[in-house]
């Protein structure tokens, strides 16, 4: 009789086990598809990233390469680039607003001069003319 009392409470025992055991599973299981949610939206977002990231790579090599092209056909003519900010003294960049952490962009005009040119805006000093 004894036996089957101890054998009844073993049976609760696990019963109580196996319960438990299937509960942990279901939370698992909720946990696992909860990171495989976040896993897709995070995929999607790197994607856009990645695309993103090439489309503006290659935008930059582009301007790059324009620039490149810019500064040879003006050495081949024997040009001189002069930004207004160069001749109006004003060169550094530190007191440039920023906008969102990055420093916002200006839209400075420059003139192509010839050295001649140049020599004598560089004769006259700084400041507008």
């Amino acid at each position: 009789m004894i036996n089957n009392a101890q054998l009844d409470n073993e049976k609760s025992a696990y019963i109580y086990q196996v319960e438990t055991l299937k509960d942990e599973i279901e939370e698992m299981q909720e946990n696992l598809n909860q990171i495989q949610k976040e896993y897709r939206e995070k995929k999607r977002v790197y994607d856009l990233l990645t695309r993103d990231f090439k489309s503006v790579k290659q935008e930059n090599e582009c301007l790059l390469q324009s620039l490149k092209q810019r500064d040879q056909l003006i050495q081949e003519h024997g040009l001189v680039l002069v930004n207004e900010n160069v001749m109006n003294g004003d060169i550094s960049e530190e007191h440039s607003p920023k906008l969102n952490g990055r420093k916002k962009s200006k839209q400075y005009s420059a003139a192509l001069l010839s050295q001649r040119s140049a020599q004598l805006l560089d004769q006259v000093g700084n400041g507008s003319l």
